[in-house]
């Protein structure tokens, strides 16, 4: 996909609105980038794979009102993301910018001269916080988030750099000296469910070995969630327990609307 100009992996940037306004600022920072029409995605490029294969690679990238109204709209997930699964080798990423707080009555607020007032599609910040789950979860896309302009630049870079710089199978930053066994880098399923309430890294591993893949992680019961177990530092063992299981399952199934 990405043509390689004088050793060095072209950035693409779509033409369009939005997208367009990052070409600048991803030029000062002394990367390729070029500007093009994309049939999905709003930056594209061509990353080292294992072996010396390559990877396509696509980033979303939306300010937070296109996202809310897109996600709304289902244009988001029903066709632009499965575009991009099917163009990029599933190496997909959605780039969310922009700024929010959060009010009494749960809702999402942005930021106007009036001060921080309710968004006007509206959403709570446990609706938007479940469907971003969803698309990590079951969507098989990445979700990043920043607050600027200059942090979405910055995040690009590094992630073009990581990808570029050396092959897939050439990293070793997650290789870490210590007892064995070794830390080695988390699988997607741990990754994701991390992220959940109070589960974290140790509680991550137990589901991995009891759930085995997302799905059934996101269709398991709290009795099952609050059955996990780990070992803390002192050597004791921890079980996850009713009250964070049902935060997990809350932030899983709950809908506000």
């Amino acid at each position: 996909m990405g043509p390689i100009l004088g050793g060095h992996y072209l950035l693409l940037v779509d033409s369009r609105e939005g997208s367009k306004n990052l070409l600048a600022p991803l030029q000062r920072l002394q990367l390729p980038a070029d500007i093009t029409t994309l049939e999905f995605g709003d930056i594209a490029f061509e990353g080292r794979g294992d072996n010396c294969s390559t990877l396509d690679i696509g980033i979303e990238y939306k300010q937070l009102d296109e996202l809310l109204q897109s996600l709304r709209s289902g244009r988001l997930e029903g066709y632009q993301l499965p575009g991009m699964r099917k163009l990029y080798d599933d190496w997909c990423w959605l780039l969310v910018e922009g700024e929010y707080r959060v009010d009494k009555q749960g809702l999402l607020c942005t930021k106007t001269r009036r001060g921080w007032v309710p968004m006007h599609c509206r959403w709570t910040y446990s609706e938007f916080q479940k469907r971003l789950l969803t698309l990590e979860l079951c969507g098989g896309c990445r979700v990043v988030h920043t607050r600027t302009q200059a942090d979405s630049v910055r995040w690009i870079a590094v992630l073009y750099r990581w990808f570029t710089d050396t092959s897939l199978d050439n990293h070793s930053s997650h290789l870490v000296p210590y007892s064995p066994p070794a830390l080695v880098a988390l699988s997607q399923f741990r990754e994701t469910v991390r992220t959940l309430p109070d589960v974290g890294l140790k509680f991550s591993l137990a589901a991995q070995r009891k759930f085995r893949s997302i799905r059934r992680a996101i269709n398991a019961s709290s009795r099952d969630w609050a059955e996990l177990l780990s070992v803390d530092k002192d050597g004791r063992t921890r079980r996850l327990g009713d009250s964070s299981a049902s935060k997990v399952i809350h932030v899983i199934n709950h809908e506000e609307g």
